[in-house]
């Protein structure tokens, strides 16, 4: 066992009413459609992003291998993804044969930079996927035009967006496709689970297909037809309802998480904001055109050798404070199923960013002994 007075990076959002809708689901699901409490998330998920077609899966990666599938992903196509996200961004579109181009991030947001898409952008570009690192959005505006431009769909990995807008308008919503998260490190979590929101009429129906092992069946469960039969590709990418049980009361207060995170991210902001700059340390930012969901709180280093320093000691007063992705274009994967393209800025951002504890049911005390062990380090 370890210190329990140690303030652990992560603890899985938990309100108390899951267990009782998981019973709920338990008991009562041969009595009712084997798919109730997912439907109920579907619907929830559909309200929150105008409308689109939500279907609950199994995870995020799920979510974006419909999405390369959907999209008739081949061998000879090439997506753009950023190079400072997790692999599954990559790996999806890898696995139908695309060529990956590892595009460089924004230094300010640390999403996905329009610049860098543009130069990479060639004949062989099927899709551009955009990540909303940390619950901020990327440049939305300029992506959708360049995609348009360029005739190529634009997909948004919103594992870390869920709620939260660009402009006023719900981050998910943007591209022809969005895909979701809720494993146990979001903001909402069911400890594996995700979504694929449609947001193009042209993938409405096949997205039912591929979803439904590749048949008709959703046709038949809707009474347009007698019975269902193989028509496509497709796998079981349903997850088991007792997950959407236990996601369904997240979803419900999902406002009352996020303000609180908010209010742990802020408070954060305003205690280090004086030390961070006399220590060469970058806080993140949020531009004024982002509603952020507040998922990350990150500080970034200048170099390997602080950030190390600054994890050790903040390890000695008990604090957890993990770094996060490594550069993708620099990766072993890369030389298989990339071709070979610059991004200094993820590079660096890969080898200086550690995160501070934030998740539903921080405490104030939690917080304050992370602050002041902070404020503490000095180069």
């Amino acid at each position: 066992m370890g210190n329990p007075e140690r303030v652990p990076f992560l603890v899985p959002t938990m309100l108390g009413s899951e267990a009782e809708s998981v019973r709920q689901a338990i008991e009562h699901s041969p009595a009712r459609s084997p798919r109730f409490f997912s439907e109920r998330v579907e619907e929830t998920l559909s309200s929150i992003h105008g409308g689109s077609p939500a279907h609950f899966v199994t995870s995020c990666t799920a979510a974006l291998h419909l999405s390369a599938l959907l999209l008739d992903v081949k061998p000879g196509d090439e997506v753009i993804v950023p190079s400072y996200t997790f692999v599954s961004t990559a790996v999806a579109f890898a696995l139908e044969g695309a060529t990956i181009v590892f595009a460089d991030i924004d230094p300010e947001t640390l999403c996905l930079s329009p610049e860098s898409v543009a130069q990479l952008m060639s004949p062989r570009t099927r899709a551009v996927v955009t990540v909303h690192y940390g619950g901020v959005s990327a440049h939305l505006a300029e992506l959708v035009s360049l995609c348009r431009t360029h005739g190529v769909d634009l997909i948004e990995d919103n594992a870390h967006g869920f709620g939260g807008a660009h402009e006023g308008r719900p981050l998910g919503t943007w591209g022809a496709l969005s895909t979701l998260s809720f494993d146990a490190q979001k903001n909402l979590q069911c400890g594996e689970g995700g979504g694929l929101i449609v947001n193009e009429q042209r993938f409405v129906e096949r997205a039912h297909i591929l979803r439904d092992r590749g048949t008709n069946r959703h046709e038949f469960m809707t009474g347009a037809i007698s019975e269902y039969t193989w028509i496509d590709r497709g796998s079981n990418f349903s997850p088991p309802d007792y997950a959407a049980a236990y996601l369904l009361p997240q979803l419900e207060v999902r406002q009352q998480i996020q303000r609180e995170r908010a209010t742990a991210w802020q408070r954060y902001h305003d205690a280090l904001g004086p030390w961070a700059e006399a220590q060469g340390v970058r806080l993140p930012h949020i531009p004024e055109a982002a509603e952020s969901t507040h998922h990350i709180y990150w500080l970034l280093f200048p170099g390997g050798e602080a950030r190390k320093q600054f994890r050790e000691h903040m390890d000695v007063h008990g604090v957890d404070t993990p770094p996060h992705y490594t550069s993708l274009s620099l990766s072993a994967g890369a030389s298989s199923f990339a071709r070979p393209t610059d991004t200094p800025r993820s590079n660096d951002v890969a080898e200086g960013l550690v995160r501070l504890p934030l998740h539903f049911g921080l405490t104030p005390m939690q917080q304050d002994r992370v602050i002041d062990a902070a404020l503490k380090w000095v180069v």
